[in-house]
């Protein structure tokens, strides 16, 4: 579907789930939104009789659509193979039956335009029962707690959430209901707003002993993913070094009374116990610094925040050539959009370009930041990936490297490439002044380098009024 603003995602695994309650409900709510939207249900290993109810739904409204998994994955699978068939850039994720009013989706919606990535409720106040309430204030009390996280109630999964999130954040395992902790530790901008909690459904009371284990062992996880990831040598330092100080108190006893001469160590098992739990401590450090030099290899690849914006000045050589008579002729003279930046791609930006590539009629997968890194790390070709850009909205991209060949007399020649061992490249743009712009910095910056040549290889000849040439095949 194209041209659709808002995509809601309802995963669905009740059989019996109450198909035309939902939608009616919901649709009330998008309606008002004022926006494009579709209603995407991810069937989670389940069939009849609810497939048969979404598919009579499906030809009353084209916008309901249905994603059906052939097993039963999870709610964090279900949401992430939801949001890569999703045609809306805002996602909903929507529970699968009307526990908040439904017309908080307007809430979302509205936090999602003022610039949220990611908005998260909070029932207030709550209707389920006491027991209920109070091991969800604990659970997320401990959350807050150990994670250091201002979330309320992570327990509900009606939110808000840029499409950008999820193309840089893996859902597995129940990584959903720890999203916001995740993105906000990603460096996006998490948003939590009070709902109206309508009803609830499920077991009330106490759960099973595996419910608080799996709860418990999630929280860990959690932790480590938002606390260590890029410095793994604190976590398992910290563990290792307890366990050598206890490895050595429990050796401690039975080595003095050896060394005193009154009494051996082969009947000493806390001894035996002593080196066995030192000895696993000196190990988990030993895994921390071999998770440190795997980070010291890949860290160039590995981004800890989010790029909202770059703000720069104009080159004040241009600016005294647009000046001093006419501007605007000087602006159409010169080929360029009022208002576009051209500038290299900056650090955490990689999920705008690719966006950006997937959408544009002549794209390739040589043109995405992945063939960046193959090219990088493979051969060690120095990307210099430009993009333009008219405020916050990309125009046009165009992936280069700078890269080394022999001429002739096996003569060494630097050279910019767009793109290396791919057989495809070149710029891709809205418009033939954009192109320009992008060719004209590109070239200026070739110069700048003192390369032989600059080869764009694209798919067709783009009147570039440049030399070419058909020496390469493609696919």
């Amino acid at each position: 579907m194209t041209g659709v603003e808002v995509s809601a995602l309802l995963h669905v695994q009740d059989p019996g789930m109450e198909v035309d309650l939902l939608y009616r409900a919901y649709k009330e709510a998008l309606d008002r939104t004022g926006k494009s939207w579709e209603m995407l249900f991810v069937l989670d290993g389940v069939e009849e009789p609810v497939l048969g109810k979404l598919n009579s739904l499906r030809e009353r409204d084209r916008r309901v659509r249905i994603l059906a998994l052939h097993s039963s994955f999870g709610e964090s699978v279900a949401f992430a193979a939801g949001a890569e068939t999703a045609a809306g850039q805002y996602l909903l994720t929507l529970p699968s039956y009307l526990q908040i009013e439904p017309m908080e989706i307007l809430t979302l919606v509205e936090e999602l335009e003022k610039g949220a990535h990611l908005v998260t409720p909070w029932r207030h106040p709550r209707v389920d029962p006491w027991i209920n309430r109070l091991q969800s204030i604990l659970f997320n009390w401990i959350i807050r707690l150990i994670i250091h996280s201002d979330f309320h109630d992570l327990n509900c999964g009606f939110r808000g959430i840029r499409k950008e999130v999820l193309e840089e954040i893996t859902l597995y395992g129940d990584l959903f209901r720890f999203l916001p902790v995740i993105a906000a530790r990603q460096g996006f901008r998490v948003k939590e707003v009070r709902v109206r909690h309508k009803m609830e459904l499920g077991k009330r009371g106490f759960f099973g002993l595996g419910v608080y284990i799996r709860r418990f062992l999630d929280i860990l996880a959690v932790l480590f993913l938002s606390r260590f990831t890029q410095k793994p040598l604190r976590f398992f330092g910290m563990m290792g070094f307890i366990l050598i100080l206890a490895g050595l108190g429990l050796a401690a006893e039975p080595v003095i009374r050896k060394l005193l001469g009154e009494g051996s160590l082969q009947d000493r098992p806390l001894f035996l116990v002593g080196v066995a739990v030192f000895t696993f401590g000196v190990q988990l450090i030993g895994f921390g610094l071999v998770g440190e030099i795997i980070i010291f290899t890949q860290s160039k690849h590995m981004r800890e925040y989010k790029v909202d914006q770059i703000l720069e000045a104009r080159d004040p050589a241009e600016e005294d050539e647009e000046l001093p008579h006419a501007p605007e002729v000087e602006v159409m003279d010169r080929g360029e959009p009022a208002g576009l930046l051209v500038r290299g791609l900056s650090a955490g930006e990689d999920a705008r370009w690719d966006r950006y590539v997937r959408a544009h009629p002549r794209g390739t997968p040589f043109h995405l930041s992945g063939w960046r890194r193959v090219v990088w790390e493979t051969f060690g070709h120095d990307p210099l990936y430009l993009l333009a850009e008219e405020g916050t909205i990309i125009r046009g991209v165009m992936p280069v490297f700078r890269a080394t060949c022999f001429a002739e007399g096996f003569r060494r020649m630097k050279v910019h490439l767009s793109v290396p061992y791919g057989v495809y490249g070149g710029i891709l743009a809205d418009d033939e002044e954009v192109e320009r712009a992008l060719l004209k910095d590109a070239c200026r910056r070739a110069e700048a380098d003192g390369v032989g040549y600059l080869e764009l290889r694209d798919k067709e000849d783009r009147r570039y009024d440049l030399p070419s040439s058909d020496l390469y095949v493609g696919f």
